[in-house]
């Protein structure tokens, strides 16, 4: 190892550095600058046609709004349902870590089906 070429190396990488400043990256921003301009156009197109759908629907129904409230007092039915499952047993379809697998103890393994 000489270190023969590194020079040359190193000037190949600051042309490439001055071409990609000079040439990319305006193209680049100008690109980006479009594709939010464009992203900001269909915002805004979206939010008009909900705006126009909401006003047409209170113009058909004008006591929807009023009806359609959140009631802090009111009872919620699935209050008291717990949905997080905090026991300590395989479920279906568990897989079995077979690293820590103790040998004939096969009764409470519970092997996952294919497919």
């Amino acid at each position: 190892m000489t270190g023969a070429g590194v020079e040359e190396f190193f000037q190949a990488v600051e042309a490439s550095r001055s071409e990609y400043e000079k040439e990319y990256l305006p193209e680049l921003e100008r690109a980006r600058a479009a594709r939010n301009e464009s992203l900001q156009a269909a915002k805004k197109d979206s939010l008009s046609r909900l705006m126009s759908d909401l006003a047409v629907d209170r113009a058909q129904n004008p006591t929807a709004a009023l009806n359609d409230r959140w009631d802090p007092d009111e009872e919620d039915e699935d209050a008291d349902i717990n949905i997080i499952d905090r026991s300590e047993g395989p479920w279906p379809g568990q897989y079995i870590d077979m690293t820590r697998a103790r040998r004939g103890d096969e009764r409470d393994i519970s092997w996952p089906r294919p497919g």
